[in-house]
C-alpha cells in the first residue's frame, strides 16, 4: 500500500484489536507503523459475520469496510504551478476526500480528467469514454494506456453515468479513485509541467545567446 503520510509504497502487517459488536457488525482497530516515515497508520474496520452465532470463534468474519482514522487525510501533493488553477483545485479536493469518500473523490477526478482533455486536445465534446478515445490517438502509448485503463478499472460498462454524467457520485471499484488521481498526475506532467520547464530552460538559453550577440533558438513553444 501507499503510506498516506509520506506516499511511499510499503508493506504493512496490521495488528488487529477487537473493539466489540453492534447492529452493523464486529469492529476492530487496525494499526501499524510506516516503515519509511515511522508514523502510525490507524484504521477502523467493520466486519460482518457469515454465521452470526459463532462467527468470531470459528473465524468467519468478513471485512466489509475500512476507514482511515489516522492520518485523517493523505499527504496531498500540490500540483505544479503550471497546472491551471481550476484543475489544481479539483485535484487537491479529490485527494483530500479520497479516504473519507472514494465515490466523491472519483467524481471530482473524472470531471478534472475531462476538463484536462478538453483543455489540451482538439476533441469533439461528448461522453468521457468518447473523449478518452479521441485523446488516445495523439498521446504517447504509455499515457494512452493509462487513461484507457480508467474506464477498465472503473467498469464504465456497468456504470455508464461515470462517462455520461461526469461529476456524478456513483459506486466505484476498488482502487479506482486512487488510480484516477495517479493518471491525472501523469497528464499534468505531460501537458503542463514538462512544457513549462522546457520553456524556462529555452528562455534561459536564449538570454545567454542574446548576451553574446547570437540569435535565439527556434522553438514552437
Amino acid at each position: 500500500m501507499q503510506c498516506p503520510h509520506c506516499n511511499v509504497n510499503i508493506h504493512v502487517n496490521f495488528r488487529k484489536n477487537l473493539i466489540g459488536e453492534d447492529k452493523k457488525g464486529t469492529w476492530f482497530i487496525l494499526e501499524d507503523k510506516c516503515s519509511a516515515c515511522g508514523n502510525f497508520l490507524i484504521y477502523l474496520e467493520l466486519n460482518e459475520t457469515e454465521y452470526p452465532s459463532d462467527a468470531f470463534q470459528i473465524g468467519q468474519l468478513i471485512p466489509v469496510d475500512k476507514i482511515l482514522v489516522y492520518p485523517k487525510a493523505c499527504n496531498v501533493k500540490t500540483p505544479h504551478a503550471a497546472v491551471p488553477e481550476d484543475l489544481k483545485k479539483d485535484f487537491i479536493e479529490a485527494s483530500l476526500i479520497l479516504n473519507d469518500s472514494p465515490k466523491a473523490s472519483a467524481a471530482l477526478s473524472r470531471r478534472c480528467l475531462q476538463s484536462t482533455l478538453r483543455d489540451q486536445e482538439n476533441i469533439n465534446e461528448g461522453s468521457l469514454i468518447k473523449e478518452i478515445e479521441q485523446a488516445m490517438v495523439s498521446l504517447p502509448s504509455y499515457i494512452a494506456d493509462a487513461i484507457d485503463s480508467i474506464r477498465q478499472i472503473g467498469n464504465f460498462a456497468a456504470h455508464p453515468m461515470k462517462s455520461d454524467s461526469t461529476g456524478e457520485i456513483v459506486e466505484v471499484e476498488a482502487g479506482e479513485a486512487q488510480w484516477n488521481l495517479d493518471v491525472l498526475e501523469l497528464l499534468f506532467d505531460f501537458y503542463y509541467v514538462q512544457p513549462s520547464m522546457l520553456k524556462e530552460k529555452q528562455e534561459a538559453l536564449n538570454k545567454k545567446l542574446a548576451d553574446i550577440g547570437k540569435p535565439p533558438m527556434k522553438t514552437s513553444l
